[in-house]
């Protein structure tokens, strides 16, 4: 049965939440498939449907969520309709794209750009406030 995770506007995704520890995490996901080394002192712990990646400090700053699981957000599935995605847009007010990848600063989620995009290359994340400030030069406004 799919992981069904609710999207909450810079929180995260139902119970996972960002600025959670380590610690608290593990009490009630377990152990994770396998740890990833990630730069500046970063590590993701993978799970089945998800990767949860922390700071040096083991701080919850990104949850990134694969195709195969049901993110919803206002009770409808952000993977499969693509009206969502819209919503979404629109309530962020200052959508960005960066490398394929939209941007929603204000709501603190990022997903993919192209809508005829594979299945498999789809991921939703929350991202911590600062997370993308060292590009925000790079990207462009989403249109």
């Amino acid at each position: 049965m799919p992981t069904i995770l609710e999207f909450l506007p810079k929180i995260g995704f139902g119970p996972i939440k960002l600025g959670m520890r380590e610690a608290d995490i593990e009490s009630f996901l377990g152990k994770p498939n396998y740890i990833s080394e990630k730069r500046r002192g970063r590590y993701s712990a993978v799970y089945n449907d998800f990767s949860i990646t922390y700071s040096p400090e083991k701080v919850v700053v990104n949850i990134e969520v694969y195709m195969g699981s049901v993110v919803t957000y206002e009770g409808r599935n952000i993977f499969t309709d693509p009206s969502v995605r819209q919503i979404l847009i629109r309530e962020d007010g200052d959508a960005k794209v960066i490398s394929g990848t939209i941007v929603l600063l204000n709501l603190g989620l990022s997903m993919w750009e192209d809508e005829e995009e594979e299945d498999q290359n789809k991921t939703i994340v929350a991202f911590s406030e600062g997370e993308w400030d060292n590009l925000l030069d790079r990207m462009k406004s989403y249109s």
